[in-house]
């Protein structure tokens, strides 16, 4: 599922993740969303412990173009592009 019901327009839906990973994630506009859906757009059960997370897109362009800036990053350029192609 590459869009999230709970997605603003301006953001990138990360997928699901538990309150460990969401925390470990250095992006500083991470949001958590309310209830996290499966690949079909299912929403998992109540038990489950994972919520949906978003980034803001205009971070991940902001870090696209200070790694142009700096001459690195040119493995993950690539990765952050294809984000913000999604």
């Amino acid at each position: 599922m590459k869009q999230h019901p709970e997605q603003t327009s301006d953001e990138i839906y990360m997928g699901n993740a538990t309150e460990q990973t969401f925390e470990k994630s250095d992006w500083k506009t991470k949001r958590w969303g309310v209830k996290a859906h499966d690949s079909d757009g299912v929403p998992l059960g109540p038990g489950d412990s994972m919520k949906p997370w978003f980034i803001s897109r205009g971070e991940v362009q902001q870090t696209i173009a200070e790694m142009e800036l700096a001459g690195r990053g040119a493995s993950v350029i690539p990765v952050y592009q294809k984000m913000l192609d999604t």
